[in-house]
């Protein structure tokens, strides 16, 4: 399955497993199922490579042995992966980051250093907005950037981090990279949670504040997540949204200071995130800021469903610079496509015939109504290393009935997703046991290799129609709302699509 998927030479072909040997019964070439394998012994092993060839070898050309030997192979990291090996020193480049063959993460990320070093040359404060589909690697080029810009400037721990809003992410990747780094290593298991925050209480902690933060230079994710005024006057009784706050407090460095907001599209699933719009409006407050950003945060293209940095007629848009360069437009834990953001817009939007084609390019979607046969197909997919895991909106409030523990109770608050994520096959506590569902909540950022999305109830599409609901009681409700890429994630409808999107971008 690597090969396939991994190896440039072998992508889009047929690859059959054959194992040779001595043993008590052969196991015959199933035609129906190539993956199935067979076991021969090796008087039988020339037989069994014709019939395979004469089955399934006429798809595709001739393999040129030479070239195929010499082939590029990219294996595609999990963001847990990825984060450890970064972390180990490893640069972004020397990780694989896409289908093989396909453009990676490096333009990206020379972008970031080369504003970074043009930012601290020129004494002025810069403010980056990276924007991709779901699964492009936004997260982990933010975590390289504080790596390698630590490293490069020669900048303390201290003075360069990765900021999240969201806990169940920071929570995982800290206690990754504790375990990469090994039980021994306590002052660089300080270094990790000096690096990798959560954003809030950075905010909450640096604003009281009057003297800059210790860090130069913050990565923001999922900075569409940022909190809207009106949230922090509930919580903070600060009457100032999160982007606003933030460029206030790295504001306060004397010379230089580096922003990169890290934006996706239609993930706001809680109430009081204030969307890509609120950025735009916080610029236009701090007009001191340097800003680059990709074209697609000015556009309003489908990587971040339809919303835009700026609002109608904002004057601020005039004196941006927009780069290509800071756009990851291919989805790295769908490596077989990069139409994969199109894909979930359409199926969410209710556009069933054009989620159709979509899917016939090659997206790895399989349905089924039988709970048993999506378990049974997850566990043949989780070979090896990959890991397999059940998703679930936090409004599927009646999957229950179908023996799957869902967020919507109590229940889950017994559960370590740390270690659903972290721990390996066999552990019953692990991702793998297909028994326990994550929400959107615990999902958000993270993966797993091959995921069950079990629909729920929440989210229907009578006779083309897109109805949103929620579970009152013993009845489904309605759930009035407006469609709009503008609006904020405090729309309820708006909310419940989002929750869809982050479940169908998990793998």
């Amino acid at each position: 399955m690597n090969l396939v998927d991994f190896h440039e030479a072998s992508h889009h072909r047929s690859a059959i497993p054959i194992a040779v040997g001595a043993f008590k019964t052969s196991i015959p070439l199933d035609v129906l199922s190539q993956h199935q394998g067979a076991s021969v012994s090796p008087e039988e092993f020339p037989a069994i490579i014709v019939q395979g060839h004469r089955t399934w070898g006429g798809k595709s050309a001739t393999i040129e042995p030479n070239g195929w030997n010499n082939s590029r192979y990219f294996p595609v990291p999990t963001i847990i992966q990825a984060a450890s090996a970064v972390y180990r020193d490893h640069n972004v480049a020397e990780l694989a980051c896409s289908r093989a063959g396909s453009e990676n993460l490096e333009t990206t990320q020379k972008a970031v250093t080369t504003s970074v070093r043009d930012a601290r040359l020129r004494n002025i404060k810069k403010l980056l907005v990276i924007t991709g589909v779901p699964g492009a690697g936004k997260t982990l080029a933010g975590l390289n950037a504080v790596q390698l810009v630590a490293k490069e400037l020669d900048l303390g721990v201290d003075h360069a981090s990765f900021l999240s809003g969201n806990g169940p992410l920071v929570a995982v990747i800290q206690e990754a990279l504790k375990r990469s780094i090994g039980p021994h290593r306590k002052d660089r298991a300080r270094s990790v949670r000096s690096r990798v925050r959560e954003v809030h209480r950075f905010v909450e902690h640096s604003y009281e504040n009057s003297q800059p933060p210790a860090d130069r230079m913050i990565v923001f994710d999922e900075a569409q997540r940022a909190w809207t005024a009106v949230k922090n006057m509930k919580k903070f009784g600060r009457n100032v949204s999160e982007p606003a706050m933030v460029l206030e407090i790295m504001g306060r460095h004397k010379g230089w200071a580096v922003v990169v907001a890290l934006v996706g599209g239609g993930q706001e699933i809680h109430g009081g995130e204030a969307g890509l719009a609120a950025w735009g409006d916080a610029i236009a407050k701090h007009p001191e800021w340097e800003v680059i950003t990709s074209p697609e945060a000015v556009l309003g293209g489908p990587s971040v469903a339809g919303s835009r940095l700026f609002r109608e007629g904002d004057p601020g848009m005039a004196r941006i610079e927009q780069d290509p360069s800071l756009h990851l437009a291919i989805s790295k834990r769908s490596y077989e496509t990069d139409v994969t953001a199109a894909w979930v817009n359409a199926v969410l939007d209710g556009r069933a015939d054009e989620a159709n084609l979509l899917a016939a390019k090659g997206l790895p979607i399989h349905l089924t109504r039988e709970i048993e046969v999506a378990r049974s197909w997850l566990l043949s997919q989780a070979k090896g290393n990959r890991r397999a895991g059940l998703v679930a909106s936090s409004g599927a409030a009646r999957l229950r009935a179908d023996g799957v523990e869902t967020p919507t109770f109590n229940f889950l608050k017994t559960i370590d997703y740390v270690k659903w994520f972290l721990e390996p096959v066999g552990d019953h506590r692990s991702s793998n046991q297909l028994e326990v569902a994550l929400s959107e909540f615990e999902m958000q950022g993270l993966e797993v290799d091959v995921a069950g999305v079990l629909w729920g109830g929440d989210l229907i599409f009578p006779e083309g129609h897109v109805v949103a609901r929620s579970l009152r009681g013993r009845k489904w409700c309605v759930v009035d709302g407006v469609s709009d890429p503008q609006a904020s994630a405090d729309d309820p409808r708006t909310r419940i699509q989002n929750k869809y999107r982050v479940l169908l971008t998990r793998f």
